[in-house]
């Protein structure tokens, strides 16, 4: 194909998931929980409060960055609602763009043919579309993750230490948003180090030790000012339990998804952690997209020593995630399908190909068959595309058409009805999950601070969900306490749909 070709499909493709994606936006309807603590750096940083916003933060400071600079680029209001849209319009930006290294990535491992078929089964799960177009990390990590693993791809097919630089200038972007950037170039150091060992993969390299300083050099230099700013790899307490310097979190922990069992053993802990580490990859791929990746994976045509060195490096990222994840779960006690978007964005490139090998067999089926006129080619073309995007937006509606945020629109309301009724903006708001605070525009205790509450006796209103009163976890308990004797003045939203939050407004007994 040429260049002109390649570049009419991206524009298309561009133009397709620009639609998707901002489609989405504008039915959204809150910003998600992580949002609000990546708004609140964001503010901290345009207030020019760095320390706060990029030192002392827990998160590292790419996509509070761009937050910050959308705002103060487009002069959105100093409001809940236009740091929210500004949080947003930066997460919508780099999801669209993930589309360039996507396709370049689906070439490099799958063929040109297939290139545009991986890039559209990625953005049409709808759990996709959800994590790019929220108020999350992931789109500006993905961005960055996806270029330097479109030069590393190139890297093992042409062998110039020169797209090295690539490698570590786009894994240390991706690590500047998110501490698992620097899988990559960990995963390309091992894949050099390895190639020259086996008989399919090995290479020319009498030069491997510099290669190797080279791609360590690049990486220090654009890594390590983040890592000397806050001290570690990582400030998150889940890097820290997954690498092992802490100890794993608590029975009742409130990152658990539920509590730890006391008589669990170490051998269940891991089979529930991969088993956990298996729904969440299939809810992020469907069961439909992993068949069809597995089936991309086995078919997958390795013709020469490059495309094998290609195979070796999507090994190694895949064995990595799955067991940092799988760790991530046996340590923290969770692992959902967004936390799976590394392996995920793999499968799914590798979906395309699954499907391609699937309907090029079923018409070569048919032709043979005589269902086929004579003189039609028989591999899949626009109209068979056409049918199987038709049959499959039928069946993923439903999940499309969900509003992101939907489940937590009782929190916002909630909010607004207490900005009505609160007039001094000092006053806070007990809220554990921080929604209300924020789109009432007040301070708030959540699960951080909530013992302060007790103490503080500034609070009037409470805000929580039956979920958090009712549950095995310590705050419940806490949350309880609070409640006794005080009266419920509002529950949002009136009608509560399915799997949506019924939240119950609280004026405490002073």
């Amino acid at each position: 194909m040429t260049i002109s070709e390649h570049a009419r499909r991206v524009a298309w493709l561009l133009m397709a998931v620009t639609a998707l994606l901002v489609w989405r936006v504008s039915r959204a309807e809150v910003i998600s929980a992580d949002g609000l603590r990546y708004t609140t750096q964001a503010k901290k940083i345009a207030a020019g409060d760095w320390q706060g916003g990029l030192v002392g933060s827990v998160d590292h400071p790419m996509y509070p960055l761009q937050i910050a600079a959308v705002w103060t680029i487009v002069g959105m209001p100093d409001t809940p609602v236009g740091w929210q849209n500004a949080a947003w319009t930066a997460s919508l930006i780099h999801g669209i763009l993930i589309v360039i290294p996507l396709y370049c990535m689906g070439r490099s491992l799958f063929g040109d043919q297939v290139a545009w078929l991986g890039v559209a089964s990625f953005y049409a799960v709808p759990h996709t579309s959800q994590i790019l177009a929220d108020a999350l990390s992931e789109s500006t990590f993905l961005h960055f993750w996806c270029w330097s693993v479109a030069f590393a791809l190139e890297f093992l097919k042409r062998g110039r230490p020169g797209w090295l630089a690539g490698v570590a200038v786009a894994g240390a972007m991706a690590y500047w948003t998110r501490p698992e950037g620097l899988l990559i170039c960990i995963a390309l150091g091992l894949t050099i180090l390895v190639t020259p060992l086996l008989p399919r993969t090995r290479i020319d390299w009498p030069r491997l030790g510099r290669v190797m300083a080279m791609l360590g050099l690049a990486t220090a230099i654009f890594s390590v000012p983040v890592i000397l700013s806050r001290g570690s790899i990582g400030t998150k307490p889940a890097i820290a339990k997954v690498i092992g310097l802490e100890k794993r979190a608590a029975a009742h922990a409130v990152e658990r998804e539920r509590p730890l069992n006391p008589n669990q053993t170490e051998l269940e802990t891991w089979a529930l952690a991969a088993s956990a580490f298996y729904r969440a990859t299939k809810e992020a791929t469907t069961t439909v997209g992993l068949i069809l990746a597995v089936v991309g994976l086995l078919t997958w045509k390795r013709l020469n020593a490059a495309s094998a060195r290609s195979g070796l490096l999507i090994l190694f990222i895949l064995s990595l995630s799955a067991v940092a994840l799988i760790r991530l779960h046996a340590t923290q006690g969770y692992c959902a399908p967004r936390h799976t978007m590394v392996p995920s964005q793999i499968l799914l490139i590798a979906t395309g190909a699954g499907l391609f090998w699937v309907s090029s067999r079923a018409m070569q089926i048919l032709a043979r068959m005589k269902w086929i006129p004579e003189g039609i080619q028989a591999q899949p073309g626009p109209a068979i595309w056409l049918i199987i995007a038709f049959i499959w937006g039928i069946s993923q509606a439903q999940a499309f058409m969900k509003p992101i945020g939907n489940d937590a629109l009782g929190y916002k309301l909630a909010g607004e009805y207490l900005q009505k009724q609160i007039s001094n903006s000092a006053e806070p708001i007990i809220d554990l999950t921080g929604w209300a605070p924020f789109y009432a525009n007040h301070p708030g205790y959540t699960f951080k601070n909530l013992n302060d509450a007790f103490t503080n006796h500034d609070a009037r209103f409470l805000v929580v969900r039956q979920a958090h009163l009712m549950g095995p976890w310590d705050y419940c308990r806490t949350m309880e306490k609070l409640t006794e004797g005080a009266t419920e003045v509002a529950i949002f939203p009136a009608n509560s749909g399915r799997r949506q939050s019924r939240v119950s407004v609280y004026e405490l007994k002073k």
